[in-house]
């Protein structure tokens, strides 16, 4: 590249390597390779018996690659559903006072906090070291483990109790809000009598 850009030039001339240096300009502007750039720098540099410093003060140099900017990094949106399913583990006998409907299928632990609930109603009440034991090596250990950890700051004063209903009557209420939200989405030809009536209740409510 370097040596066609020479060729038929004069360069033990002043002429001739200044023609080599206008020449070498925009070819120089083309490359985006830091690497290449300076490589192909030096060497016009070195036949046009002037440092590679110069060259850059003169304008012949590479074409600085732009960088894009880093994309911002999406973290996962919190779950709900967390303080709900940690407070399960200190009595999992309330779990069936938590209708599954009322589960928000968007939610990020919707899934684990199912499977969560159906064993822990096949268990019923146990202590936390029983818990974790019964969990290992199944699909729920690690969440289990986490959940557990959640519960280490915890001191004597903390109304886990009061934490479980507050959970569930939010849970609830949100249920309610997306119900009502699909219901009133729909043409009122499309509803039947039933969903009607539900939806005249969570009008009113």
């Amino acid at each position: 590249m370097v040596r066609e850009l020479a060729s038929g030039l004069k360069l033990d001339t002043q002429e001739g390597r200044a023609s080599l240096l206008k020449q070498a300009k925009p070819l120089l502007e083309k490359i985006t390779a830091p690497l290449l750039g300076s490589l192909i720098q030096r060497q016009i540099a070195e036949l046009a018996h002037v440092p590679a410093n110069e060259l850059t003060q003169m304008g012949v140099k590479p074409s600085i690659a732009r960088r894009e900017p880093p994309r911002p990094v999406r973290r996962p949106a919190p779950s709900r559903l967390r303080s709900l399913a940690r407070v399960m583990l200190l009595n999992p006998q309330r779990v069936a006072e938590v209708d599954q409907a009322w589960l928000d299928a968007n939610d990020p632990l919707f899934e684990h906090l199912t499977d969560l609930m159906t064993w822990l109603h096949g268990i019923g009440s146990t202590s936390l070291p029983s818990l974790a034991e019964a969990a290992r090596g199944s699909t729920l250990e690690s969440l289990v483990n986490e959940l557990m950890t959640d519960l280490l700051d915890k001191d004597d004063s903390w109304d886990w109790n009061a934490e479980f209903d507050g959970a569930v009557k939010q849970l609830h209420d949100d249920w309610r809000r997306r119900r009502k939200q699909e219901l009133a989405l729909r043409p009122l030809s499309s509803l039947n009598a039933s969903e009607r009536q539900e939806l005249t209740d969570l009008a009113r409510s």
